[in-house]
């Protein structure tokens, strides 16, 4: 799994809340395994408002492991 954020930060610090909450949910990100850690990390990006999410597994889920899964 691996992510990738690249976040912009004003030096003098004159960004407000609400302007980094709008880059925030700009960010694209792709999560590659969607499994019981995977999907947690999902559900926590949404937490944080990011809108534009990939997720990626080309797994099954087996009657077993439904309690893992969140997705």
């Amino acid at each position: 799994m691996i992510a990738i954020i690249e976040f912009v930060k004003d030096s003098d610090g004159t960004e407000g809340p609400m302007l980094r909450l709008q880059k925030l949910a700009n960010i694209n990100i792709v999560l590659v395994g969607c499994g019981g850690i995977g999907s947690i990390i999902a559900e926590q990006l949404v937490r944080l408002g990011i809108r534009n999410l990939v997720l990626i597994d080309n797994d099954k889920i087996e009657d077993e492991a439904v309690a893992l899964e969140f997705i």
